[in-house]
């Protein structure tokens, strides 16, 4: 699959974006792909490699929808599949195909049998610094991302972009060590706020239980000022004069 991406590459075969953005004639997608320069990997060499539809088979029905209107699919089983022999021109031959998979099989097994390590939590998330290139991660030797661009297309230049999972790991984590900080001085400022608040909101409420307080109190004097109005203990100029300042 390597020597397949490096050849096509070579030969200034345009990677499967450009191509589809070409056939479409989307030229925003076709400038957002070659400002990004990609180029063909293994990756891509593998999909066409796994897809049977490049012997010339049309293959549907492979996906069910479980309701009416759903956005996911379900995989249906393969062998309720349903295919359409020599539907378009092949790239692969159905012999070759047949062969590769024999082949991948026999390799994953392998694979599988010996040393597996668990994917990396970058993988995926690394670009390369000079071409932008998506970093391809090893355990071959000391761990490390490196941008293989180099090995793929000979024309990009010598990209020696590398480094060590453990000079990356802690590169990621101090920069999660200072969102934390910074995440734990908010939530102090703000506990510090909350506590504030809640002092003012304890006050508030003391002082407005001291003004109903007061304005009970002085409700009672009211009365009591007019109760000695109606009973000729003080005169109505005298009631006036209190019903006035108690109102102010």
């Amino acid at each position: 699959m390597y020597k397949i991406a490096r050849n096509l590459n070579d030969d200034g075969i345009v990677s499967p974006g450009i191509y589809i953005a070409e056939m479409e004639g989307n030229e925003q997608m076709l400038a957002r792909y070659k400002q990004r320069k990609p180029v063909w990997n293994t990756v891509a060499i593998m999909r066409i490699l796994d897809n049977e539809q490049y012997t010339g088979t049309l293959v549907y029905n492979r996906y069910e929808s479980k309701e009416v209107g759903a956005r996911r699919c379900v995989t249906l089983p393969e062998e309720e599949w349903k295919r359409v022999e020599n539907c378009h021109p092949p790239i692969i031959s159905k012999k070759e195909f047949q062969k590769i998979a024999e082949i991948r099989k026999v390799n994953t097994k392998s694979f599988t049998d010996g040393k597996r390590h668990a994917r990396h939590c970058l993988v995926g998330k690394m670009k390369c610094g000079d071409c932008g290139h998506t970093l391809t991660h090893t355990y071959s030797g000391r761990a490390k991302y490196y941008c293989n661009k180099k090995y793929m297309d000979q024309s990009s230049g010598d990209c020696k972009m590398s480094i060590l999972d453990a000079d990356i790991e802690e590169v990621v984590l101090g920069m999660l060590q200072q969102y934390a900080d910074v995440l734990v001085d908010s939530r102090s400022v703000i506990d510090v706020q909350r506590s504030k608040n809640k002092e003012r909101l304890a006050m508030a409420e003391k002082h407005l239980a001291d003004m109903e307080r007061t304005m009970m109190l002085l409700q009672q004097d009211l009365r009591a000022s007019y109760e000695a109005y109606k009973t000729d203990v003080t005169d109505k100029d005298t009631y006036l004069e209190q019903k006035k300042m108690y109102d102010r």
